[in-house]
């Protein structure tokens, strides 16, 4: 049995500039973030029971239809916002075409794959930290951030499944938007 998510992934230049952020602090404060790229998850990690290439099948052809059917857009990062007392990330402009895209991919994975869909309210967002965030740090480390900007645009051309493998969380798959 394997772990899954689906997610959007920006460019190396933006991975880049918030993966500098992620081990900053954690040097400072001793923190850490999942291990993997930074991301904008779009569906939660979930498990594939049975021989994974088989298994994996619908939920990568629901992928692929769903990105085709969708078009291009923009992804914008602004500045950072908190799930005290634990997680601190890089705020996602929630817009009308990467909700519109999430919904359609609970629906469609729901439907074809009996993936349960995360009823929790949608907060896109990029993790910076996560793990090992101390309550008594939260405060001197949101203090650090308050000064701080952050702004970047991309435009969004594929979903990404990610897969749980040695420890990591890595890019199995893209499919293209439009």
């Amino acid at each position: 049995m394997r772990r899954w998510f689906v997610a959007l992934v920006p460019p190396s230049d933006i991975q880049d500039k918030a993966s500098a952020i992620i081990d900053e602090l954690t040097v400072k404060y001793g923190t850490r973030t999942a291990r993997t790229m930074p991301h904008v998850t779009l569906i939660a990690p979930f498990e594939v029971i049975a021989d994974e290439g088989e298994a994996t099948q619908p939920v990568k052809q629901v992928l692929r239809q769903v990105a085709r059917a969708s078009k291009p857009f923009t992804v914008s990062l602004a500045g950072f916002n908190s799930f005290a007392p634990r997680v601190l990330f890089i705020d996602v402009d929630k817009s009308a075409c990467l909700s519109e895209l999430k919904q359609h991919l609970e629906r469609a994975l729901a439907e074809a794959c009996a993936i349960t869909p995360d009823n929790r309210h949608y907060q896109p967002h990029m993790t910076i930290a996560s793990r090992k965030v101390r309550k008594n740090n939260f405060t001197r480390i949101w203090q650090d951030l308050d000064n701080r900007t952050f702004e970047e645009v991309w435009q969004c051309t594929e979903v990404s499944l990610l897969v749980y493998e040695d420890m990591r969380w890595k890019v199995d798959m893209t499919f293209p938007i439009g």
